[in-house]
């Protein structure tokens, strides 16, 4: 079970990154946000699903941006983290803050809870 969210986590973090980079090179540019790729992490650290996803989920997302180099466009990746303790509420506050208030372009890792907000 952890062994697939890591592998399901890192997939969506390398996707997010290579999508970013087949972006930059088509001809139709997409402008990235405050001069960073920001990718969140969304995930239950505290709660019934934490042994499932949890930190390690926040590990194979770091993992995998460290693999394709830390960058795209030029631009750093960065990558942050939340529990939102397998509570609706909690998830879609911490999801609406990061998507209206800090630019984030993909929350991941929501998907074995009542969370589901990628």
């Amino acid at each position: 079970m952890i062994k697939e969210t890591l592998v399901s986590c890192t997939l969506t973090a390398t996707v997010f990154v290579n999508t970013a980079v087949a972006q930059q090179q088509s001809s139709a540019r997409v402008a990235i946000s405050d001069e960073v790729v920001k990718i969140g992490v969304l995930s239950d650290m505290s709660s019934l699903y934490s042994t499932a996803t949890g930190k390690g989920s926040l590990t194979a997302a770091q993992m995998a941006v460290a693999d394709f180099g830390g960058n795209v466009r030029g631009r750093p990746i960065e990558v942050i983290s939340a529990d939102h303790q397998n509570k609706p509420d909690v998830g879609s506050t911490i999801a609406r803050t990061w998507y209206d208030t800090r630019t984030y372009r993909k929350i991941t890792d929501s998907a074995r809870s009542a969370i589901n907000v990628g």
